[in-house]
Parts: structure tokens; sequence; C-alpha cells
């Protein structure tokens, strides 16, 4: 803790930025919108990994990043909570091909990243089995497996 609190410079905030052109915005928006309802409607409208059912807080997650020439098809997404698209991105979930088994990444496990389930087994449908294999091959944290 410091005695002393040094003073923060703030006279170049701006809270507001025109960085992104609203038409853009506006396209992503919709664009990520669309995507949201048709993997909602693929495999329903809870977190594929814990179960919360909260709309507000759930992504349509790309397995296949659209910045790495990922589709908007659903077979190329999952409903994640905002929590579990954070860790499967920064890549401490992974998804096995075939069975769905869900796995945590090396120095994790699932219980500490609050996933209920163990795999993908409950979904009405599952993932495209190519956007499991690009994600498995892709998997930084993937445990070495013998």
């Amino acid at each position: 803790s410091h005695s002393e609190t040094e003073a923060v410079d703030d006279s170049d905030f701006s809270l507001t930025s025109d960085r992104m052109g609203r038409k853009r915005q506006v396209e992503a928006r919709e664009g990520q919108q669309r995507l949201k309802f048709r993997v909602l409607q693929r495999h329903g409208s809870s977190c594929a990994v814990c179960g919360i059912d909260v709309v507000a807080v759930l992504d349509a997650a790309h397995l296949r990043p659209r910045r790495r020439r990922g589709s908007d098809h659903p077979g190329n997404g999952l409903v994640m909570c905002a929590t579990h698209h954070r860790a499967q991105e920064a890549g401490l979930l992974g998804i096995e091909p075939g069975s769905t088994r869900l796995v945590a990444s090396i120095g994790t496990t699932l219980a500490e990243l609050g996933i209920s389930h163990a795999s993908l087994s409950h979904l009405p449908a599952a993932p495209h089995e190519e956007a499991l294999n690009w994600l498995r091959s892709n998997w930084k944290s993937r445990p070495k497996t013998d």
C-alpha cells in the first residue's frame, strides 16, 4: 500500500472515440446479432459449458475466429457466457473432437473455470466436426497426451 498517492493526470481523458466508423460498428453489431440468433437456434439459449441462461451475457462464440478466416456458420459457433467465451479464446478451454469432452489447459481445472458440463453431449446439435478439429489443432494450451 502506498502512503502517498501519485497524482493522476486525466487532462487528456475522453470517454468517446471516433476510432471505429459508425457504419462499420453497426454492420459488425448486426452481423454478430445474426450469428447469435442462428447459434442460439442450433445450440439452445444457455452457455454450452456452464448452463447460465441469461441471454444478455451470452455470446455467439466462434470456434475458428473470424480473424483466422472463420465463417459465421452456426456450426462454427457455440453459445457461451462472456466468461467462458473469454476462457476459450485465451486457450484455457479445449474441446475434444468426436467425444466433445471439455478439457482445461495445463495448470487449471474445469471446476476452477466454473465449468459444470463434462462435454457438449447435452446440446441439441454439436458444432461441426471440422470446426472442432481446427480448434483442436490450433489449441496452444493442449495437454500432452500419449
